[in-house]
């Protein structure tokens, strides 16, 4: 027996007609201008789906309040805006009144601030996790453009939540024997980044799902090396089939002492 899915879709339904009409509340010209702006720094924020603005943009980073909010164009042919960070030597929100040149103008300020704060390194970021992050992006990484800028495929989504489900009884199993010099709360914060991963895989650009990825590994390189290895040796098993990519064959090709591998790779 198939489930019957007639609220599923009677819910998309009503939700893809409540977000057309609001797309419909902008003049198309309004969407011309402002969209490739959006496009081009959607690695920095997201956008929310919402009745009760015109677009509200939110920072990737879930422990940021960075947002920018734009409502309806008024009989002027002006837009009320409220965000924040209002500037690089202010955190606090921001109201204003703006034609449709600033309104882009805003937005591409707002967007390179996130920008210098994801540049910026501070005493709150940790080098040596950074240096491991960036190591398995590195092999993770989709060159070309055009799919590393869309989602990643819907049977790929399916196979990294399955493998995320797979992580996290791989950290209940640490949370009750923790190595020397080792916290649980290392292990927390390893489940709030797979928590973030499986929350925004759909709406995500395949690269910057990977990111969150490499992020996982690189805290759980930081953690042990052991759990590392725990972690790769379980991505192996359906990786090279369900994303199959010259740079993942490179990966576990590079890392095959480090799995224990035999001289074919297998686990």
């Amino acid at each position: 027996m198939f489930p019957d899915l007639t609220g599923f879709f009677l819910i998309t339904f009503i939700l893809n007609y409540s977000t057309n009409i609001v797309k419909k509340k902008l003049p198309i010209a309004v969407w011309t201008k402002i969209q490739p702006v959006i496009d081009q720094h959607l690695s920095l924020f997201k956008p929310l789906k919402s009745s009760e603005y015109a677009f509200h943009l939110i920072d990737l980073d879930e422990d940021s309040d960075f947002e920018f909010k734009c409502g309806f164009q008024d009989g002027s042919g002006n837009f009320k805006i409220e965000y924040a960070p209002y500037g690089t030597h202010h955190v606090h929100r921001h109201s204003d009144t703006v034609n449709l040149e600033t309104l882009a103008v805003r937005i591409t300020t707002w967007a390179n601030i996130l920008q210098e704060y994801k540049d910026t390194n501070t005493f709150y970021d940790d080098p040596i996790e950074k240096r491991y992050e960036e190591y398995f992006f590195e092999k993770l990484e989709i060159s070309d453009p055009i799919i590393a800028n869309q989602p990643l495929s819907i049977d790929k989504q399916l196979y990294l939540d399955n493998y995320i489900n797979a992580v996290r009884l791989i950290l209940e199993q640490y949370k009750t024997d923790l190595p020397k010099h080792t916290t649980l709360y290392e292990i927390e914060l390893i489940e709030v980044e797979c928590d973030r991963l499986q929350t925004n895989i759909k709406i995500l650009p395949a690269n910057d799902t990977l990111k969150k990825l490499a992020k996982i590994w690189g805290k759980a390189h930081k953690f042990s090396l052991k759990l590392i290895i725990d972690l790769l040796k379980e991505f192996k098993k359906e990786a090279i089939k369900k994303l199959s990519t010259e740079a993942i064959s490179e990966l576990f090709t590079s890392i095959t002492g480090m799995l224990g591998d035999g001289p074919n790779g297998s686990c």
